[in-house]
């Protein structure tokens, strides 16, 4: 985000493998986080009343 808005690169002293663990890591967070995000509206059921009584 940095490289592209201020031309700042956090991970130019990076070498491949660490280049690779860090892209790995982030992949990881953006996943997980959308699956958590889903989770809470969706997959509790004390909540599926809230869209119950819109129908």
């Amino acid at each position: 985000m940095f490289k592209q808005t201020e031309g700042i690169d956090l991970a130019a002293s990076l070498n491949p493998t660490e280049r690779a663990i860090s892209l790995a890591f982030r992949r990881m967070l953006k996943e997980n986080t959308y699956w958590r995000a889903i989770h809470i509206p969706y997959g509790i059921d004390e909540n599926w009343q809230h869209y119950r009584s819109d129908c």
